[in-house]
């Protein structure tokens, strides 16, 4: 038998008590009700550092296009560089950066993620509609633009590299159908 429903605190009727916020309904599971950033992390094969012109040369040749944004000229503590970019379907510029990896312990991590020394991120605000499409877009263009790189890692949810961190190097040849980038 189900318990029956109490009421813990009736409704008020003061004017001054703002309305709940209207949640956006929509029969669409992908479609985000309020924008949040997503975040990637790369891991970087190279004993040097990545460059600004590095990275930019590598997602301006991966999107087909030059890229339009900003580089403070004093990077955040901890970060080598930093810059912004524009890219269709995004509804404000992404962020990318560099810094030193942090260093890796476990099994399930592969050893040449452990290896890398340095790592590049990238944090963008995923569009209310069509967040999937985004999504995809983005990770193709990191594995796309830095094709030698040995992991991955969404590091909004947190995944480990080894048991869901995409491996650049295993599927970053597939062709993907999206205007604006080769996915080569």
């Amino acid at each position: 038998m189900l318990p029956a429903v109490q009421v813990i605190a009736p409704m008020s009727d003061d004017p001054r008590e703002p309305e709940p916020a209207e949640e956006r309904s929509t029969d669409d599971p992908w479609e985000l009700p309020e924008a949040h950033a997503s975040g990637w992390v790369v891991f970087w094969p190279h004993a040097e550092a990545p460059t600004r012109e590095e990275i930019g040369s590598a997602f301006a040749a991966w999107l087909g296009q030059e890229l339009e944004g900003e580089s403070p000229e004093e990077p955040e503590e901890g970060t080598l560089w930093a810059f912004t970019f524009g890219m269709d379907g995004l509804p404000a510029p992404a962020m990318a950066w560099a810094e030193p990896a942090q260093p890796l312990d476990g099994e399930d991590i592969e050893e040449a993620v452990k290896k890398c020394r340095w790592v590049v991120r990238l944090q963008a605000v995923l569009p209310f509609e069509e967040p999937h499409e985004a999504y995809f877009r983005l990770i193709a263009m990191l594995a796309g633009a830095i094709g030698d790189a040995p992991g991955l890692l969404d590091a909004v949810t947190g995944t480990t590299c080894r048991a869901t961190c995409w491996r650049a190097a295993s599927w970053h040849r597939r062709r993907f159908p999206m205007s604006g980038g080769s996915g080569a």
